[in-house]
């Protein structure tokens, strides 16, 4: 199963984002899937991507720490986050 994301390689403007899509890693042992049905993108993201944040990931990184998504425990039951 694949999925995208937005990963920033270098710093700079928004011009930097892209698209990128990986295969979707398996869940081990005390771990579940969840879908992200929404992330957000704050300022600190703004300023991370701009290299202005002490402390900050590297590139390449994701930007957006915040999200709400669905954990599907089952085939029958799912759970919002």
């Amino acid at each position: 199963m694949k999925y995208q994301h937005v990963v920033v390689r270098h710093t700079g403007g928004p011009e930097v984002l892209q698209i990128a899509e990986d295969d979707l890693p398996a869940p081990i042992s005390r771990q579940v899937l969840v879908k992200i049905l929404a992330a957000d993108v704050g300022f600190s993201d703004v300023n991370i991507r701009r290299g202005r944040y002490p402390g900050g990931p590297r590139p390449p990184f994701t930007p957006g720490y915040g999200e709400g998504g669905a954990q599907r425990r089952d085939r029958r039951s799912l759970r919002l986050l």
